[in-house]
């Protein structure tokens, strides 16, 4: 409550305070309940639920109040969606040449690891990828598994130096996007999805993701106004 009075003060009609909660009832809110909110602020680190948050201090610091006023602009509420859906274990990027097989093997292991998807995730990606190919063109494919099954949603990113076939006609791709999704994201997918369709459109935006060298320069792809 103090918190949350100190917030009032500083950033007035800027900021719309729906409630407090504690830790608990955070864990406990329904889908409905958590996406009526576009961020959380928070005192304590809170496990991904595919909303953003802001951890502060019960003080308020200048620097925590730099944060929340960043996720209160237009351009960031717009862009923190596909940014969150990516982190930098999750990223690779190969400079030699690799299989299909060998790509699709490592973005599974890297999401097992991080403890996003289970030992299954790898057999399940395998199943869709013989029903239909999961390249959206001769660049891009997003290749996922069966059923939503993961933790959270996240997408583990490979780019290639060197194009892999990817389907029986000889199709080859160059940028691969391991899509895993945590059932009842639906909302917050959304702009993971916008951002894939912004991939596949645009030429300069598939040059721009070939040429990043680290995980760094790929997120400030996603942040580009």
């Amino acid at each position: 409550r103090m918190l949350e009075a100190r917030l009032k003060s500083y950033f007035q009609s800027k900021l719309e305070i729906l409630g407090s909660l504690s830790y608990q009832q955070y864990l406990a809110l329904s889908e409905t309940e958590l996406t009526s909110a576009d961020f959380f602020i928070t005192t304590v680190p809170l496990p991904d639920r595919g909303i953003p948050f802001v951890e502060v201090e019960f003080s308020l610091t200048r620097d925590n109040t730099e944060n929340v006023a960043r996720m209160l602009s237009p351009a960031q509420a717009q862009f923190q969606g596909p940014c969150h859906f990516f982190q930098e274990d999750l990223f690779v990027r190969f400079d030699t040449p690799v299989t299909k097989e060998q790509v699709l093997d490592e973005l599974c292991t890297r999401l097992i690891q991080a403890g996003i998807s289970e030992p299954g995730l790898r057999e399940s990606v395998e199943q869709r990828e013989a029903i239909s190919h999961t390249n959206l063109n001769d660049i891009f494919a997003i290749p996922h598994p069966m059923a939503p099954e993961a933790a959270r949603t996240r997408a583990a990113v490979a780019i290639l130096d060197h194009p892999v076939p990817w389907n029986d006609s000889g199709t080859t791709v160059q940028i691969v996007f391991l899509l895993a999704f945590c059932k009842g994201e639906q909302k917050s997918i959304e702009r993971l999805y916008d951002f894939l369709l912004e991939i596949v459109q645009s030429v300069s935006l598939q040059q721009s993701i070939l040429k990043a060298e680290t995980f760094e320069e790929f997120r400030q792809l996603c942040l580009r106004p």
